[in-house]
């Protein structure tokens, strides 16, 4: 009873939603209707019966914890990991023998283009990158990996795929099906 009685006075002082008041007495409870200390509980507004069967936040999760593995290795060659993405775009972009934008880079990384600029002066002012006019757009400048960039990409690419081997991992073989999985939500 004291459990309960403990239990219920967290509720008024919280008001936290079901499932995450089922996850810590570890059961799922259905508070429809229950009224206990003048606390009534009504059920959660989703048609999920409990976070994990949201994939949005099964997916919200995957990418925090991806994401932290790759701050936490890149942060060793002292790079944020949007940096990195947005560096090696340009490097890949010039690989294909490409005059790379501003533009161009946020569209194949998928990012803001404001963030994007912003992230760009950074690699600049790093000395990663450099800006020079485009040869047929007067408006626009053109993005090249400097000596140092190229170095950079080159390690970090190795640091990134490691994370990615070791995060993934647990997929094991239905690691190529993930991936098709993924290819579809982002096409």
């Amino acid at each position: 009873m004291k459990i309960q009685k403990t239990f219920f006075s967290s509720i008024k002082m919280c008001l936290v939603s079901e499932y995450f008041l089922a996850n810590i007495i570890g059961m799922h409870i259905k508070f429809e209707g229950i009224k206990k200390e003048g606390v009534t509980m009504t059920r959660f507004p989703s048609k999920f019966e409990s976070p994990g069967e949201s994939p949005g936040f099964l997916l919200w999760q995957v990418s925090n914890s991806w994401q932290r593995e790759q701050k936490k290795a890149l942060a060793k060659l002292d790079l944020t990991h949007v940096q990195f993405v947005l560096l090696a775009g340009v490097r890949w972009l010039e690989m294909e023998n490409q005059i790379v934008t501003q533009i161009q880079l946020s569209k194949h990384a998928k990012t803001d283009p404001m963030m994007t600029s912003q992230v760009l002066r950074t690699l600049e002012k790093n000395g990663l990158i450099t800006r020079k006019p485009h040869p047929t757009d007067t408006r626009s400048l053109s993005l090249h990996t400097t000596t140092k960039g190229k170095a950079l990409v080159k390690k970090g690419i190795k640091v990134v795929e490691e994370v990615d081997e070791s995060f993934f991992s647990p997929l094991d073989k239905r690691l190529s099906n993930f991936h098709k999985l993924l290819s579809d939500l982002v096409n």
